[in-house]
């Protein structure tokens, strides 16, 4: 049997069940701008291979506006993206810190990484 693409897997009920959980709890509003009046997303803090969406336990998921959301999977790449090209135990130290609980913390450090690589793409240009 061929297994469902994440997508569908994003339609079943077992994940609109969990996902409405997750957003009650965190009381249908984004953990970083506090926005209740957008709309809204279930972020996986990180994936494990071979769970299902809706089998993670809720201190993985946190409910994040669209906009966040985006902001923050382009950070999370962009970071990935660094620390392939450039490990460093610093950034990693910073991002274990982050990413398991602290989310204001979490924030700020998404807009220095945007604004480090704006810098960065900058400074590329102009050479």
């Amino acid at each position: 049997m061929k297994s469902k693409s994440y997508r569908s897997k994003l339609l079943d009920p077992r994940w609109q069940r969990r996902r409405l959980e997750i957003m009650q709890r965190d009381d249908f509003a984004c953990l970083l701008c506090q926005s209740e009046d957008k709309t809204l997303a279930v972020h996986h803090r990180a994936y494990l291979r071979g769970r299902e969406p809706w089998d993670y336990p809720a201190d993985a998921l946190v409910t994040l506006c669209d906009e966040c959301h985006k902001r923050v999977e382009v950070a999370l790449f962009r970071l990935r993206l660094h620390l392939t090209f450039e490990p460093s135990l610093d950034i990693l130290e910073r991002v274990e810190k982050f990413l398991p609980s602290n989310w204001e913390h979490f924030h700020r450090v998404v807009l220095a990484c945007e604004e480090k690589y704006a810098n960065t793409i900058a400074d590329q240009t102009e050479s």
